[in-house]
C-alpha cells in the first residue's frame, strides 16, 4: 500500500523525468549517428534544436501509448 501512495505522489515528476530522459537519449543517439556520418558542427547544432522538439513529441506519444 505504501508503494502505491508513493507512486501517486510522484506521478508528475516521474512523467516529466521520463519525457526528458527519452528526449535526450533519442536526440543523443541521432546526433551520434549524424556525427559518425560527417555532419558539421553548425548543422549539428541546428539539428539538435530541431531534434529535441521532435523527440519530445515522440516521448510524450510513447508514454501516453504505454
Amino acid at each position: 500500500m505504501g508503494l502505491r501512495r508513493f507512486a501517486r505522489s510522484i506521478r508528475l515528476s516521474l512523467y516529466v523525468a521520463l519525457v526528458v530522459f527519452l528526449s535526450i537519449a533519442t536526440t543523443a543517439l541521432v546526433l551520434w549517428w549524424a556525427g559518425r556520418h560527417g555532419i558539421g558542427a553548425g548543422a549539428m547544432a541546428i539539428l539538435a534544436i530541431l531534434l529535441i522538439v521532435a523527440t519530445s513529441e515522440l516521448a510524450v506519444a510513447l508514454l501516453h501509448w504505454a
